[in-house]
Order: structure tokens, then C-alpha cells, then sequence
């Protein structure tokens, strides 16, 4: 189940989804064959201490978090957080955030001294619970400049983690992939919220957060549905995978790889279990290279 990324292999196409893996050290202690790459947590110019808590409230089939996109910055995790990932020796992708267009470049510049150390990067395009998270992600121009900037200045395997909070996938999936973008992450986490009925106030800090978990997959299995279709991309599905049945659905719909979040919370241990079921579904459906199923869902 190898997997050719840009430059890098993954050995299985099963990846730890941004702010779910931490910076490697709370799962140096469990398994993790069958991890392909981890992608790292967002990271902004300067240090950021999120958002008040509450900032995890449980929801049926899901979880809202509110996290804030609490983060060293850049400067920190250059010098400590990403030589601890890197010791891990599985691919790291890293995720970059900003408010603006320039800090988006100014992040990919800060990281072109490990380039040759790290397999891509993440761009953010899409957090629903900071004050700016979708300022970008949700304006076509914006889009095209981060990317084809950071592109021609850096030339680095370029990810763009689009947001689910709009009407059209397909709107700001195209500007991306002009630009430049080597693949897409979709998606990212839906706003929501939720209030404690008795005390009326909200249980998250901020008030809303982002919903994920399996509540979100048939939801977030349509977006990569379309944007396959229309553009035929590499697609990093990402919304409601904790099973291998979960990831073949996405990969029918024409999915390449897959990113594991909420389900880590409730098992570390997902990966090399999820790698083997997975093993075992291609078996059964008399497959030997996964992706000649990529897109083949019947209608």
C-alpha cells in the first residue's frame, strides 16, 4: 500500500490529521506501524494561546472543538518541535496558518531551510473557530495568490486543506488547483456549536467550534465526491475515518490517502489495526493496488 508523494513514500496511505498527533511525543509510546505521515500542528508566525476554555464539548457521533489554534510559533517549532517529529522518521507535513496572504508566505519562507527535511506543507485554508480562519479559504483571489506565490518562491509539495462552510467545494477547489496546489486536503472541520440547556450558556469558550468525527462523513464523502470528479486531484480525505470500511467509502469516491483525527482521541492505537483492516478489505475485493479503486463509486 506504498504511496508516492511528491518527494517522499508513504508506507500506507493512513495519516495523522493536523492537531491530532501533537508535536510526537504523547505517541512515542504506542505503535505506530501503519502510520504514512503525520501532519503537523498549525502553525502561525508568532506564539498563540488559543481560545478560553471550554474547548471540547462531545456531540452524538462527533466533537466540537475550539481550540484556537494554540501554537509555539514558527521560531519555537523550528527549533524544538519539529526535530522531536522528525525523530519519528514517518514523513511530517507541515501545517501553516495566518490571518493575511503575506503570513502564509512569510511561514513558507521561514521553512525553507528544512525543505529538504520535511515532505511538504499544509496550508489552512479553513479554520472555523479563529477570528480570520476562513478570510482566505473562502476568497477565490486570496487562494490563488498564497498558493502560486508560495509555489514559484518555494517550490515546496503544497497541500490546501479547503473548508467545508461553503455552498460550492468546487469554487475554491479550482483556484487552488490553478495555482499550483500538488493535492487537497478536504476537508476541514464544519462550525458548529452547542449550549447547555439548563445554564444556557454555550459549552465551548468562543461559543462555536468545529465539528468532526463520523457525524461529518457522508457530509465531507460528497465534497471529495465533486472535486474528484471535476478536477481528478490527489485528495486527502479527512472527516469521520475510524474504520477501513470508512476509508474505502472515500476512496470510491475518489480519495487518495486519508487523515485520522477525532478517532485517535479515542484510540492511540488506531493505525496499525485500521492498515490491517484495510489489507483485508483489498482482499476480499480482489484488489492489489488500492487506487485502481479510486473513483469508482457506482450511481
Amino acid at each position: 500500500m506504498m504511496l508516492k508523494v511528491g518527494k517522499v513514500t508513504l508506507k500506507t496511505p493512513f495519516c495523522a490529521a493536523s492537531g491530532c498527533f501533537g508535536y510526537g511525543d504523547e505517541y512515542r509510546w504506542v505503535d505506530l506501524r501503519g502510520l504514512g505521515a503525520v501532519f503537523s500542528k498549525g502553525i502561525t508566525l508568532e506564539p498563540r494561546a488559543g481560545n478560553p476554555p471550554y474547548r471540547i464539548a462531545e456531540t452524538p457521533c462527533g466533537m466540537l472543538n475550539s481550540i484556537g489554534l494554540e501554537n509555539p510559533g514558527i521560531e519555537i517549532f523550528l527549533h524544538q518541535k519539529l526535530p522531536e517529529l522528525l525523530s519519528l522518521h514517518i514523513p511530517i507535513f507541515v501545517n501553516i496558518a495566518g490571518d493575511t496572504v503575506e503570513d502564509y508566505i512569510a511561514l513558507a519562507q521561514k521553512l525553507l531551510p528544512v525543505k529538504e527535511k520535511i515532505a511538504g506543507i499544509e496550508l489552512d485554508l479553513s479554520c472555523p473557530h479563529v477570528e480570520k480562519g476562513l478570510d482566505v479559504g473562502l476568497n477565490p483571489r486570496k487562494i490563488r495568490a498564497v498558493v502560486s506565490t508560495i509555489k514559484q518562491d518555494t517550490d515546496f509539495y503544497v497541500i490546501s486543506k479547503l473548508t467545508p462552510n461553503i455552498t460550492d467545494i468546487l469554487s475554491i477547489a479550482e483556484p487552488a488547483l490553478q495555482a499550483g496546489s500538488d493535492a487537497l486536503t478536504i476537508a476541514n472541520t464544519y462550525r458548529g456549536m452547542a449550549i447547555h440547556p439548563k445554564t444556557r450558556q454555550s459549552r465551548l469558550g468562543k461559543g462555536f467550534g468545529g465539528l468532526s468525527g463520523f457525524a461529518i462523513r457522508p457530509l465531507t464523502l460528497r465534497l471529495v465526491y465533486e472535486v474528484y470528479h471535476a478536477f481528478q486531484p490527489f485528495i486527502f480525505a479527512s472527516g469521520g475515518i475510524g474504520s477501513a470500511l470508512d476509508a474505502a467509502e472515500y476512496l470510491l469516491a475518489g480519495a487518495s490517502a486519508f487523515q485520522i483525527g477525532s478517532a485517535l482521541f479515542r484510540d492511540p492505537l488506531i493505525f496499525p489495526k485500521i492498515t490491517d483492516e484495510f489489507q483485508a478489505y483489498l482482499s476480499e475485493m480482489g484488489v492489489s493496488n488500492y487506487l485502481s479503486l479510486r473513483g469508482q463509486v457506482v450511481l
